[in-house]
């Protein structure tokens, strides 16, 4: 990882990912299906940025929402 011009955090999670969802037995109920994943990771976060969340600091001490693709709702812990 150090010092390869190639190496993306992308990269390193879509392989981490293809690589649980061949493991039956390393998770239970979930979303493996990467391309979708990503696909609603990113409109999520373009909401957030739409709405202002990432604008200020301070932002990162409130509550951390994320979204729950098997519930297709946000919770914020």
């Amino acid at each position: 990882v150090q010092n390869d011009p190639n190496w993306r955090c992308r990269s390193w999670i879509a392989n981490a990912w293809e690589k649980l969802a061949k493991d039956a037995k390393a998770v239970g109920t979930s979303q493996l299906n990467w391309a979708e994943v990503e696909v609603t990771a990113r409109q999520y976060v373009a909401r957030k940025a739409a709405a202002g969340r990432y604008q200020r600091a301070e932002d990162m001490l409130k509550p951390k929402p994320t979204w729950d693709m098997l519930e297709n709702k946000e919770t914020v812990t």
